[in-house]
């Protein structure tokens, strides 16, 4: 025994503080729809049917790509990948149009489109005092952060009466009614920055943010199908 080396214990491991916290939630972002705060996207036009959208603060990074064959006589296709895959994430597909008497087009939009048993949700017509050329849909939204969303009901304001906003996303409980006096608290989305009912470049889309990612891409392939719509009425 008197051969072996004198017993030294192990270092003790050097004890680790815990992030400075400034909050409860500390660095996770807990960020709700009814903080209004909004993320700004540029919509930019790089071929005759296909688009790129970045964050305006970082043009140099496109964020997804947009595929829209705009021939109204077939099924019209929006199709929304990532930037640099051929991932689909999100489309709309609008019928043919059937000439002056037939019935109007109709849209149907999916966020997992090549999901087993996905669904397709309507994008619907309809008109009142407050809302002339305007459209209503369900999109999935969360409430609170962390929850699953849940289905609410939106109407999607169009027109010129609105000044430089082109398209406006608007919270509404019950489809066939508007949001009452248009509360600016019930307002979404907003894209803007073109000229006419036409999908152009260089457009921005302002969406409020928390609302979860099917929300976002609900928004995204939704104002490009009312716009589509409405560039079929001319």
């Amino acid at each position: 025994m008197s051969d072996l080396p004198p017993y030294s214990p192990a270092p003790a491991e050097p004890s680790i503080s815990p992030p400075l916290r400034h909050s409860m939630a500390g660095p996770i972002q807990t960020c709700s729809i009814e903080d209004r705060q909004h993320d700004y996207f540029r919509v930019l036009q790089t071929s005759p049917t296909d688009y790129q959208i970045s964050l305006t603060v970082d043009l140099t990074a496109p964020l997804y790509r947009i595929e829209v064959s705009s021939d109204p006589e077939v099924a019209n296709d929006i199709q929304l990948f990532k930037a640099f895959s051929s991932d689909l994430v999100a489309a709309c597909r609008i019928s043919p149009k059937k000439g002056v008497k037939g019935p109007p087009p109709t849209a149907f939009f999916s966020l997992a489109p090549l999901a087993e048993g996905t669904k397709w949700h309507p994008l619907t017509k309809f008109s009142s005092m407050t809302t002339i050329g305007s459209y209503c849909c369900a999109l999935p939204l969360v409430m609170v952060p962390g929850c699953p969303p849940v289905l609410r009901n939106f109407i999607w304001r169009l027109g010129k009466e609105m000044g430089e906003a082109e398209v406006e996303l608007w919270l509404s409980d019950k489809t066939q009614y508007a949001p009452e006096g248009w509360d600016r608290g019930q307002l979404f989305a907003r894209y803007y920055g073109s000229k006419g009912t036409r999908f152009i470049g260089k457009c921005i889309l302002e969406i409020r943010r928390g609302g979860g990612l099917e929300f976002e891409l609900g928004v995204v392939v939704g104002v490009l199908a009312v716009l589509q719509l409405s560039q079929r009425k001319r």
